[in-house]
């Protein structure tokens, strides 16, 4: 798959309710209950307005802080994905319909047709 494909199915989750999953410091956004889904793995950042709410860079090193870091994400549960933004430049940003969005910056300065992957893909 191509990264064409992959905002092709991204374009495919909107208007759609998702919730997230926490792996560590990657993300799942599921539309479904295992699939489909977008994944985001770091770094990655969460947004309300301008006031950063949650980063990938501020997982917690100690058990017992977890649950509170993934309480910052609770408000990419139960909410609709009403747009997304990609360019090369800047990124994935997706914007959800209670005000929140999620950037996925860029991580490599040259896209490749072979190394198209810049840490998020979407599955069908």
């Amino acid at each position: 798959m191509n990264h064409e494909e992959n905002l092709k199915i991204i374009e495919g989750f909107i208007g759609k309710e998702c919730e997230r999953t926490l792996a560590c410091n990657s993300l799942k956004i599921r539309f479904g209950e295992k699939s489909p889904y977008i994944w985001i793995d770091p770094p990655w950042d969460l947004y309300s307005g301008e006031e950063l709410v949650a980063s990938s860079l501020s997982y917690p090193e100690a058990d017992e802080d977890f649950q509170s870091y993934s309480n910052t994400l609770s408000p990419l549960d139960k909410t609709k994905l009403v747009s997304f933004e990609y360019t090369v430049k800047n990124g994935l940003v997706l914007h959800f319909k209670n005000g929140f969005r999620l950037h996925a910056p860029t991580t490599i300065d040259t896209v490749d047709e072979d190394d198209f992957y810049h840490h998020w893909y979407a599955n069908a």
